[in-house]
């Protein structure tokens, strides 16, 4: 993919601010102020760059409610970036937890 397809792929790509469900946010150990995040849509990225997308399933929130085909989006994967963004505690405790699913 050459520099100017790339770009044009961001481009499509809407960067919001969110709040985790807080059924979620409890099953992975987020405190409130970690609930809180800024990114993208997984379902909007994985129209864009698919490959940066991982499907994980259904996700039994523990109290009768299922998210049907969790998405995931691999940071690091999609941005090319460094193992900073690995290291970002939010991120890695619930992908750690999303991933013994």
């Amino acid at each position: 993919m050459d520099t100017k397809e790339q770009l044009e792929n961001v481009q499509k790509l809407r960067v919001v601010r969110y709040k985790y469900n807080p059924e979620f946010a409890r099953l992975v150990g987020l405190s409130e102020e970690e609930a809180v995040d800024t990114g993208v849509i997984a379902q909007e990225v994985q129209r864009v760059l698919p490959e940066a997308v991982k499907e994980t399933g259904n996700l039994d929130l523990g109290n009768g409610t299922y998210i049907e085909n969790f998405l995931v989006v691999n940071k690091v994967r999609s941005s090319k970036a460094p193992d900073r963004f690995e290291s970002n505690p939010p991120t890695s405790i619930w992908n750690e937890r999303i991933n013994s699913f």
